[in-house]
């Protein structure tokens, strides 16, 4: 999950300041004497963490530089990671940074070529940023866009954005801070309607700080260009956040979200959601009504929880016995705690489930709960005892079971516990439970794959299916799905191979003699050890035995297990006629079992 240090960030001493307003941070044209505050975000010594690069890339590879958060969007935040030229700009004209391209991002020293982890790091960098701009209309990128889509030729113009360069590059980093920052952006410049392209791009300096904290430091960047300023507490400038969540404005390293100053000794009460909003990147429309009346079919269960105030609200459909529902944030590094209540028609509360593990990163809701009726889910971004939901914001997926949108007759749900177990060097056998909700079971579907015309089905009652023929050491799929009058429901596939500890080969059967006359009726059986143990040595021996009646088997007795050494047992019968066979036993199970001994009549 996600772990986001964020470096301390301090105002540059004696800089020239614009006038700003309270609500946007944004600067008139007709006021503007001096250029755009700087701010200059020095470097402090974060905690160490797990390289996040020596994951697998979470797209292809050759979306790289095509990720996109929102296409189509007016406004565009692109993330120049490979590396852009920088001439004619205030960064040029009022800081002496010499004109020219400055290398792009790199972990092995290298930028023009990109190795497997620089790629995992990227995407992982553009999921954090594009998470943190969830709620808004901008689309977050690395694909360069045309020049149109990033300068503003005048108040007219809607369609601009701003550029966020991740430079190794140690003379820029030099020049504009001595080496001593992480990062350094112009202030409330996002929506500059005059002079936009003058105080591009925002600088990110990858050689100055880790892997881990590029994302965070470029949405830290970003918010100085729309106008945010640092969030600080009693302890310094810079707040290390209340409980498990910190404020990207701040410095934290958990649960990073935009701020309003709610938490213990904040200094500075700014409501990031509402200046963002108003410096150019407007809120996205809700995408999913706030009540039963206006309630959303569940669909694909994608939605979005943009504003503070925003719930979102599913049909779940009919229902009929244990409902399960889950709901999970949709990015790693999601700023969204899901919270999740469970309503009936008229809209009142059935159950409620909360994400009650923040501190292990576990931000998903599960709730079960028996519904008979029409159920819908209710989804919202919920705080804790430690902090508020403010800014508690992003993408979330529901899923549901034990209900059906349509009202047609429900298929079963999945079924549980399912697991093979190794029963001997060519067979499996492959174990469930039924579903722990959904409609009534009639039968179960179990497969092999691969295999032609494999599917067996079985009656209600079946917990297990054994697969035989099998080769040792091989791996094999199997599937199970429950079935009812309304179909198949969905399956369960697992994997494996007969390695496990074989078992013998079938003991040796001897002859079974009756006992002496007199007494209790006993037999005598005996037999030899198998021709082999496979290297799983013998433990003991079990000896069964069948009555016959007129040639029919009528009953049957198992006695207890035999030490290893035994060769030979004495057994108490019923009256009748028998016949017996042995299973040799070892730490890979019964082995198949002997030939049976000819019919005795215990005496």
């Amino acid at each position: 999950m996600r772990l986001r240090p964020l470096s301390i960030a301090v105002l540059l001493a004696g800089t020239s300041v614009l006038p700003m307003t309270a609500a946007t941070g944004s600067t008139s044209p007709a006021d503007r004497t001096t250029h755009p505050e700087v701010v200059v975000d020095l470097l402090a010594p974060g905690p160490t963490v797990a390289d996040p690069t020596r994951r697998r890339a979470p797209y292809p590879t050759t979306q790289t530089f095509k990720l996109h958060s929102l296409p189509g969007a007016q406004r565009t935040i692109f993330l120049d990671v490979d590396g852009g030229t920088v001439s004619g700009t205030e960064w040029n004209k009022s800081k002496g940074l010499p004109d020219g391209a400055y290398v792009g991002f790199s972990i092995d020293g290298d930028p023009s070529t990109w190795t497997p982890r620089e790629h995992t790091a990227i995407q992982e960098i553009w999921q954090v940023v594009a998470e943190d701009f969830a709620p808004f209309q901008v689309d977050v990128t690395t694909e360069q866009p045309r020049p149109e889509a990033l300068d503003r030729a005048d108040a007219q113009d809607q369609v601009y954005g701003t550029t966020a360069l991740v430079t190794g590059s140690q003379d820029a980093a030099q020049q504009l801070c001595q080496l001593s920052c992480a990062g350094i952006a112009f202030l409330g410049v996002f929506d500059d309607e005059t002079s936009h392209a003058l105080y591009q791009p925002a600088f990110i300096f990858a050689g100055q700080i880790s892997v881990d904290e590029i994302g965070d430091a470029l949405s830290h960047e970003i918010g100085h260009t729309f106008g945010l300023r640092h969030d600080g507490d009693a302890g310094g400038d810079y707040s290390p956040g209340a409980g498990a969540k910190a404020a990207i404005m701040g410095r934290g390293f958990g649960f990073n979200t935009w701020s309003n100053g709610d938490y213990p000794g904040a200094t500075n009460q700014e409501d990031d959601v509402a200046i963002i909003a108003a410096s150019g990147a407007p809120l996205r429309l809700d995408d999913v009504g706030d009540e039963v009346g206006t309630a959303r079919e569940l669909g694909d269960g994608v939605g979005l929880i943009s504003t503070r105030t925003d719930v979102d609200v599913f049909r779940l459909g009919q229902c009929d016995g244990l409902v399960e529902v889950s709901a999970a944030p949709t990015s790693p590094f999601t700023n969204l705690g899901v919270g999740t209540r469970l309503l009936d028609e008229s809209g009142a509360e059935l159950a409620v489930g909360t994400p009650d593990r923040y501190l292990s990163r576990d931000l998903a809701s599960t709730l079960k709960h028996e519904v008979t009726g029409t159920a819908y889910l209710e989804v919202d971004g919920v705080g804790t005892s430690a902090y508020s939901d403010y800014g508690v914001l992003g993408g979330y997926r529901v899923s549901a079971q034990g209900c059906n949108p349509t009202g047609a007759p429900l298929t079963p749900g999945l079924p549980a516990d399912v697991e093979l177990r190794y029963r001997d060097e060519r067979t499996l056998e492959l174990r469930w439970v039924p579903p722990s909700s959904g409609p009534e079971v009639t039968g179960y579907v179990v497969s092999q794959e691969g295999r032609a015309l494999s599917t067996t089905k079985l009656p209600a009652k079946a917990r297990s299916y054994s697969f035989g023929g099998l080769v040792y050491g091989t791996t094999y799929t199997f599937t199970v799905a429950a079935v009812n009058a309304a179909g198949q429901g969905r399956s369960v596939t697992v994997s494996g191979a007969p390695d496990g500890a074989r078992t013998t080969t079938a003991p040796v059967i001897g002859a079974a003699r009756p006992g002496k006359p007199g007494g209790a009726r006993t037999a005598t059986v005996t037999w030899a050890a198998p021709s082999t143990d496979y290297g799983y040595p013998v433990s003991g021996y079990v000896v069964h035995a069948v009555k016959i009646f007129n040639g029919y088997e009528v009953g049957a007795k198992t006695f207890p297990a035999t030490p290893s050494a035994a060769r030979s047992l004495v057994v108490t019968l019923p009256a009748g006629s028998w016949k017996f066979y042995v299973v040799a036993l070892n730490a890979g199970g019964e082995s198949a079992r002997s030939k049976y001994t000819k019919l005795v009549t215990g005496r």
